[in-house]
């Protein structure tokens, strides 16, 4: 399927997805400056795209600033323009579990929906990057620097659980 619609052969532009069973296959670009969809300099939902941060499962995250507030949010989109319905879902739910969640080691939700055919959860960003990547930065210090941090974690962890939230 071709965004959602059975086909013989099409070319791909930017945006589109094949479903092959279970997996969704979506073209996207990277390029700063392509003329042919690539994302960066667009707005989605109020949101301009700057630059990528990373890809996961789902979706791709973009550092963006919202133009109304003038702040940096982490902006994921979800890979595809036609997305499976349970993917959505998915997508949907995992933005509303977090939304509730409040707690100072926590990023906060500012907004998800969708926009321009894009489905979107907008965050909290993160200015020194993911916890993946500060725990790389942190294995280099000594024990004695790494307890704050494991206590933060570790808070975050507890009050999630106490919520009955499940990250995956």
């Amino acid at each position: 399927l071709l965004n959602g619609k059975r086909i013989g052969a099409a070319a791909m532009s930017f945006g589109d997805s094949i479903l092959a069973g279970e997996t969704m296959f979506s073209f996207v670009s990277d390029d700063e400056g392509s003329k042919k969809g690539g994302l960066f300099g667009q707005v989605i939902n109020g949101y301009k795209i700057e630059r990528r941060l990373g890809r996961g499962t789902m979706g791709t995250v973009f550092l963006a600033e919202s133009e109304m507030l003038g702040r940096k949010v982490a902006l994921k989109l979800l890979t595809s323009k036609a997305p499976n319905p349970r993917i959505l879902d998915q997508f949907y739910s995992e933005s509303e579990a977090a939304e509730q969640l409040k707690h100072t080691n926590l990023t906060t939700i500012y907004s998800s929906g969708e926009s321009n055919s894009f489905h979107h959860i907008a965050s909290e960003y993160m200015e020194y990057g993911n916890l993946q990547e500060h725990l790389d930065r942190l294995f280099r210090l000594l024990p004695k620097q790494l307890l704050p941090v494991t206590l933060d974690i570790c808070s975050a962890l507890e009050y999630i659980q106490t919520q009955g939230a499940v990250h995956r």
